[in-house]
């Protein structure tokens, strides 16, 4: 016999890479071999005996046991935490766990005289048609004679909430008149393992001051900040910086979302004194918090930052067809960009159950269910992973797991594939590169072979042009550049209206590349007139005989008026009518007939990557991604 405290089961191997937990059946042949060492007899392990049930039930309960082990021997390195032990790192360099941030809106404002607060109020509050609310974040006056000012919201209920086509007034204030969306950057759920990984790496940056690593990591941990970027120009004249021109040694900020003062008080801490910086499109005031100053004496100091514009980014992707293709290939391949591209695509949140070797996923709330991932949940066997796709690809539907268990129906999550090539999430600044999608959809299943990836947006425009839209109808009546075509994704806005975000052109019409009409996807009005204008003093032009509706925004062109000239607002008259408006540049127009429209950018996916500007946000939207199955 052998000698007490021995065994045939074979250990955990301590590597220099980590722990390694012997295979289930290796298990299972070391516990069935301590069987017949102890009772001296050779067992017929036959699957159905009391021998071979006592043998399977010893051999599951060592491999649970070891999972456990390794599962937590992994947790303590950074760079695979989750859960309550990645919790329990980040703490240890005072951060937490980011809750779902909220989508924010750039809105633009019209009246005259009207200050519009921020804050919990419902006053400075718009709704979308979804009933959902947005609140000012940063307080603005509008100009007393009338125009328009561009302020941010962001919606009152966080999470992921689809950027709206329109917005209006929730509680009207006297000179307020219009809000009109400008772009969008959608919200988040609650910090994956992933993405809270990667902010703790540059958080850590964030003890330091008089950095731009330091200020970066400051802002990145202020509550509902989705995103933001900072460089400096270190020379002694201006320079251009991937489409902004900073001035001489001065310090560049961008932000997307957060509180106004939060955003300002921590650029404050952190930048260097003295530095001057570049007067973006936002502001606040911080006064010195240090007790040593009387409140009436504490210094102040104006900060700066740049809220960056909306950059919409458009996919093409074509797949081979086949018999595997699911019907609803379109969407997973959408949905499986779109969470990419947002840093989200490593991994999913869903309701499931599991039956013997199979789980059985309800509703998916977020993200999208991989082969190879990792399930947890309350009573998933630890080292749980799916094995192969059957009803479900990647959504609802069932899957094959490597270990047989029964749990009834609960939440659950799969965790990110570490073997898996992902992008980075997209940001202001970056680099997006097509070629780093085409292993998200590769990864979906066998059935997305990836024939071509294309990406494109509005920093590599088709045509920019000007026009007006009524129902499906576009009106081109000037091409600044470039050529039209079936196709492309429109983008533009004007103080009554914006392009929904997927709109393209569907077909032509009596344009061909040039002026003209075109038919679009989505049904929409987009302000476009034409009129008889006068000047009427310097910056102002009379209008008359109007025929259609005239925007805040919208381009003008006629005998007497510079190129590019745009209606910055209107003074007096009927609303979008005839009337007095102030134009962006002097004219000499004298009862010239004046068509309007509003400035449009197309743009199709047709590269293999594209830049991203320090004043953009990049942003996605299903409808951005066409997929074709050949």
């Amino acid at each position: 016999m052998a000698n007490v405290g021995t065994t045939s089961v074979p250990a955990i191997s301590w590597t220099t890479q980590g722990p390694i937990a012997p295979s289930g059946p290796a298990i299972l042949a070391g516990v069935q071999s301590d069987y017949n060492i102890a009772f001296n007899v050779t067992f017929n392990f036959n699957g159905s005996n009391p021998e071979s049930q006592l043998a399977s039930t010893q051999a599951a309960v060592v491999n649970n046991a070891y999972q456990t082990i390794v599962y937590y021997a992994t947790q303590v390195d950074p760079a695979y935490a989750t859960g309550r032990m990645q919790d329990a790192i980040a703490r240890i360099y005072r951060l937490t766990r980011n809750a779902a941030q909220a989508t924010t809106l750039q809105v633009s404002c019209v009246g005259s005289g009207a200050n519009i607060p921020a804050g919990p109020t419902t006053y400075g509050t718009i709704q979308d048609s979804s009933g959902n609310l947005y609140q000012c974040t940063q307080a603005g006056t509008l100009p007393s004679s009338g125009g328009a000012i561009t302020l941010s919201f962001a919606a009152v209920t966080p999470g992921p909430i689809v950027v709206p086509s329109s917005v209006t007034i929730y509680q009207s204030i006297p000179g307020w008149d219009t809000a009109t969306i400008i772009s969008g950057v959608i919200g988040t759920s609650t910090e994956t393992a992933q993405q809270f990984e990667g902010r703790r790496q540059q958080t850590l940056a964030a003890n330091a001051i008089n950095s731009n690593t330091s200020i970066l990591g400051n802002l990145l941990n202020v509550a509902g900040v989705l995103d933001a970027y900072v460089t400096d120009n270190p020379t002694n004249s201006s320079s251009t910086i991937q489409g902004v021109t900073i001035p001489a040694n001065a310090l560049y900020i961008a932000v997307t979302g957060g509180i106004a003062s939060a955003v300002a008080l921590a650029i404050w801490k952190k930048k260097p004194p003295g530095i001057p910086m570049y007067a973006g499109n936002s502001s606040y005031v911080v006064t010195d918090p240090n007790p040593a100053y009387a409140p009436s004496q504490a210094p102040t100091y104006t900060i700066y930052w740049q809220a960056p514009s909306s950059l919409q980014v458009y996919f093409a992707v074509n797949i081979a067809n086949s018999s595997g293709v699911p019907s609803n290939a379109a969407t997973i391949v959408q949905q499986a960009i779109v969470n990419a591209f947002n840093g989200a695509n490593s991994g999913a949140s869903f309701t499931a159950s599991i039956s013997g070797n199979i789980l059985i996923v309800s509703a998916v709330a977020s993200g999208t269910i991989a082969v190879g991932q990792t399930v947890s949940g309350a009573g998933v066997v630890p080292g749980t992973q799916i094995a192969a796709f059957q009803t479900g690809v990647g959504n609802a539907g069932n899957y094959t797991i490597n270990t047989a268990q029964t749990v009834s129906s609960t939440a659950m999550t799969t965790a990110p594939l570490t073997n898996t090539p992902s992008p980075p999430r997209a940001r202001i600044g970056s680099t997006i590169y097509a070629t780093q999608y085409s292993a998200v959809v590769a990864a979906l299943g066998s059935w997305a072979a990836v024939r071509t990836l294309f990406v494109g947006s509005n920093n590599a425009s088709s045509a920019v042009f000007v026009a007006s839209i009524n129902n499906t109808v576009m009106t081109v009546t000037l091409v600044t550049s470039g050529t039209l075509a079936v196709g492309q994704f429109l983008s533009g806005f004007d103080s009554l209206n914006s392009i929904p975000v997927g709109t393209t052109i569907a077909s032509l019409g009596t344009g061909s590349g040039g002026t003209g009409t075109y038919n679009l996807t989505n049904s929409l009005s987009l302000a476009g007139a034409t009129f008889t204008g006068t000047r009427n003093a310097a910056n102002q032009i009379t209008v008359s005989s109007v025929s259609g509706l005239i925007g805040i925004g919208n381009v003008i062109s006629g005998t007497g008026i510079p190129t590019g000239t745009t209606i910055t607002a209107q003074l007096s008259g009927t609303a979008n009518g005839a009337g007095v408006y102030s134009t962006s540049v002097d004219t000499t127009a004298s009862s010239a007939a004046v068509t309007c429209g509003d400035s449009i950018t197309s743009a199709t996916a047709n590269l293999n990557l594209i830049s991203v500007n320090i004043n953009q946000e990049p942003t996605i939207s299903l409808a951005n991604v066409v997929v074709t199955v050949t």
